[in-house]
C-alpha cells in the first residue's frame, strides 16, 4: 500500500461510510469513527500517516491541558460575571 492516494482514499471513504452508518444506527459519528478507524488500522492494516506518528505528544498533552484549562477558567469567571449582573 505504498500509493498515498489510495490510502487517503479509502481513509476517506471510511469516514463517509463511518458517518452514514451513525446515521443509520443513530449513535454518535465520533465514536463510529473511532471504531471504524481502529478496525481499518488494526484489521486492514491502513497505516497512520508519519507525521502523526512523530508528533511530539508531550507537547501537544501539553497544549491541550492549556486549552482545557483556559476554558474552566474563562466558564468559571463569565459564570461569576453572569451571577453579580443577574
Amino acid at each position: 500500500m505504498d500509493n498515498i492516494w489510495f490510502q487517503s482514499g479509502l481513509w476517506i471513504a471510511l469516514a463517509l461510510a463511518s458517518s452514514v452508518l451513525s446515521i443509520w444506527i443513530t449513535i454518535s459519528v465520533a465514536l463510529v469513527e473511532i471504531v471504524v478507524g481502529a478496525v481499518a488500522g488494526n484489521v486492514i492494516g491502513l497505516p497512520l500517516n508519519a507525521a502523526i506518528t512523530t508528533l511530539a505528544w508531550t507537547k501537544v498533552s501539553l497544549i491541550l491541558l492549556i486549552i482545557i484549562a483556559t476554558v474552566i477558567v474563562s466558564e468559571w469567571v463569565s459564570a461569576k460575571v453572569r451571577h453579580t449582573i443577574i
